[in-house]
């Protein structure tokens, strides 16, 4: 097998984040050893080193919380090379001392002290645990930078992962653009896009005849990604007599006040609040969707976007930097300006009164995903940039 590499992820399996598990498994098809460094588990009575069943696949585990790694023992808080890699310019003393522990007792494990090569998820975990892990084992670093919340990050936060990342993959031009702006550097910075598989189903043919309207949005109920603007174009929709239903898929910390909002505006018969869904359950209802809204006003890519589009699906996005570069305005779906929900409206209302236009859209939308986002040609490339780290020699030859 290829490998060894340790993936680096926080909780771990995460609904919102089905990219991960499908890139593990991807890596191992194409005969990557991975195991899993992870913060926590998400199933039930794991921790510590084990093994993570996904779909009958295991993988190598340790879950290890870096912020609340029990206090070092003085053997690692004497060992200069542990006490470098737990940064105490950049996390303070009694952080550090935590985080001496932490990376002593992974580098105790030879499940992580074996890997040639350390791959995070998120610039969180490329800061606080892959570069000093990394560091430690001298091995290559790698990032995916998916983070919705990259401009918050100091600049010398950038730099420094940069500084000693080999490469910092970016879902979206916007985001790559970003961080070179940012420190001033391109050095190890790769587009990297996220992908999706092509459903074999298409969506319903879409039809103004077909009563109601049905609207989908899916995410984590959060304020990022802004369900209640959608609830509200829904108001709008239904004030103006057009039949209409939405299905919000996901949870989240506002759950409640979505609730609230909908009895508020008597919308209990039109809007359905689903909860969290599988990832394939979720493909199943937007195969039985007409229109797909996603109103965040802040992503990295927006890989629901994308999935929404293999599915035959026209979309109403906001204007932000991942579904800028996904939607073809026009052409496969309609952008709306951040946070304005009477434009929104508009836009839904729009691919209702022109159905024709609509379902041509749900098409376009498919093409340029099978052509632009394509699930096999994104790990084609993962790959390759990983074998090309850790097999610099075989590529010389």
């Amino acid at each position: 097998m290829l490998g060894p590499i340790a993936v680096c992820v926080g909780a771990f399996p995460t609904t919102t984040e089905t990219f991960v598990v499908r890139e593990l498994m991807a890596l191992r098809q194409r005969g990557w050893d991975v195991r899993l460094v992870i913060q926590h588990s998400n199933s039930p009575n794991q921790s510590g080193l084990f093994h993570e069943s996904i779909d009958g696949v295991t993988f190598p585990t340790i879950a290890l919380p870096v912020r609340q790694s029990p206090m070092a023992p003085l053997r690692f808080v004497t060992n200069r090379r542990l006490r470098l890699a737990a940064n105490v310019g950049r996390y303070g003393r009694r952080l550090a001392i935590r985080r001496t522990g932490y990376f002593g007792s992974l580098l105790s494990e030879p499940l992580i002290a074996e890997c040639r090569l350390i791959h995070c998820h998120f610039v969180q975990w490329g800061l606080e645990v892959g570069e000093g892990l990394s560091g430690l084992l001298n091995v290559p670093l790698t990032v995916i930078a998916h983070d919705g919340h990259l401009k918050q990050y100091s600049v010398d936060e950038l730099r420094s992962l940069q500084a000693t990342t080999s490469r910092i993959f970016c879902v979206s031009n916007a985001w790559k653009e970003y961080w070179q702006q940012a420190t001033e550097q391109s050095d190890g910075l790769c587009l990297l896009r996220n992908g999706v598989d092509i459903p074999t189903d298409l969506a319903r043919p879409f039809s103004r005849s077909q009563s109601p309207i049905r609207l989908l949005t899916v995410g984590s109920l959060s304020e990022l990604k802004q369900t209640a603007l959608v609830v509200d174009a829904m108001s709008e929709l239904v004030s103006r007599g057009h039949s209409v239903q939405l299905e919000v898929i996901g949870d989240g910390p506002c759950r409640d006040a979505l609730q609230q909002q909908v009895r508020r505006l008597a919308l209990e018969d039109c809007v359905r609040l689903r909860g969290a869904l599988s990832h394939t359950l979720v493909l199943e209802r937007m195969l039985a969707s007409d229109i797909f809204v996603h109103a965040s006003e802040r992503e990295s890519f927006g890989l629901v976007v994308a999935e929404a589009m293999a599915a035959g699906l026209p979309v109403v996005c906001s204007d932000t930097d991942g579904p800028r570069e996904i939607v073809a305005p026009g052409i496969t779906g309609w952008l709306f300006p951040i946070g304005e929900a009477t434009t929104l409206a508009a836009r839904i209302l729009q691919l209702i009164e022109f159905p024709q236009q609509a379902a041509e859209m749900g098409r376009q939308g498919r093409e340029r995903v099978r052509a632009q986002f394509n699930w096999d040609s994104r790990i084609d490339n993962l790959h390759n940039q990983l074998y090309e780290l850790t097999h610099p020699a075989s590529l010389k030859t």
